[in-house]
C-alpha cells in the first residue's frame, strides 16, 4: 500500500498533507486510505481521548479511516474534497479500464523552478497522465527518507504562510486552477505539517 512506512499518526498526518496537496495541484479528488489495522498507533487513534480516526464498514470491508484534525473546531482539511477509499471501492466498478491509469508514486516529482507549466511532473519531465482516475502504487520508494509521497515538500506550510520557497510556486498554482478558499488549503497544510499526534 502507499501507506507503507508509516510509524505513527503524525507519519499518517504528513503523507495525508501531501497526498492532499498533491491532488490539488493534479487537480484530482484524493482517495484516502485506510489507516493500518495492526498498528497500535491507529489503534490509539480511535479512543475518544485522540479522535483522529473512526471505524466504518462492516464484515471484510470494516475499516478505519482518518479524521483530519482539528475537526471539532474548524473545517481546515475536511474542506478540501476527498474520498474515503471504502467510497471509492463503491463507485470503481463503474469506472472504465481505460479511464485508469497506475503509475509509482515515486515516478511523480515536483518540476524545476525553471520549467514552464505543470507543478507535478514525471521523473522524465512528461506530464501525468491525463486519465479519469490516477491510481498511485507505492513501487519503487517514496523518496524523502522512505516516506510515501517525501518527495513533495510540506515545511513550507509549518509557519502557516505561503512564503517558503516552495509553497510561493503552490499559491499561484492553485489559484490558476480556480481554487477560491485557499486560507483552508493553507490552514489544512499548517494542522498536517506540524501535527504531534
Amino acid at each position: 500500500m502507499l501507506r507503507a512506512g508509516l510509524a505513527s499518526m503524525s507519519d499518517f498526518d504528513a503523507f495525508a498533507a501531501r497526498l492532499l496537496l498533491l491532488g490539488l495541484l493534479l487537480g484530482r479528488r484524493v482517495v484516502m486510505p485506510p489507516l493500518p489495522k495492526d498498528a497500535r498507533w491507529a489503534e490509539r487513534a480511535i479512543e475518544p481521548r485522540h479522535l483522529r480516526a473512526i471505524e466504518v464498514g462492516c464484515g471484510p470491508d470494516k475499516q478505519r479511516v482518518w479524521l483530519p484534525m482539528p475537526h471539532f473546531k474548524e473545517p481546515w482539511c475536511s474542506g478540501v474534497d476527498f474520498l474515503y477509499e471504502i467510497d471509492y471501492r463503491a463507485v470503481a466498478p463503474s469506472i472504465p479500464p481505460a479511464d485508469v491509469s497506475h503509475i509509482a508514486a515515486a515516478s511523480l516529482r515536483v518540476a524545476p523552478e525553471s520549467a514552464a507549466g505543470a507543478l507535478i511532473t514525471m521523473s522524465d519531465g512528461a506530464t501525468p497522465p491525463a486519465s479519469r482516475v490516477l491510481v498511485l502504487n507505492a513501487a519503487g520508494g517514496g523518496g524523502g527518507g522512505g516516506s510515501p509521497l517525501g518527495w513533495l515538500p510540506i515545511d513550507d506550510w509549518k509557519r502557516n504562510e505561503w512564503k517558503g520557497p516552495f509553497a510561493r510556486r503552490v499559491r499561484p498554482a492553485l489559484e490558476a486552477a480556480g481554487l477560491e478558499n485557499l486560507r483552508i488549503v493553507r490552514d489544512c497544510m499548517h494542522s498536517l505539517a506540524t501535527s504531534r499526534d
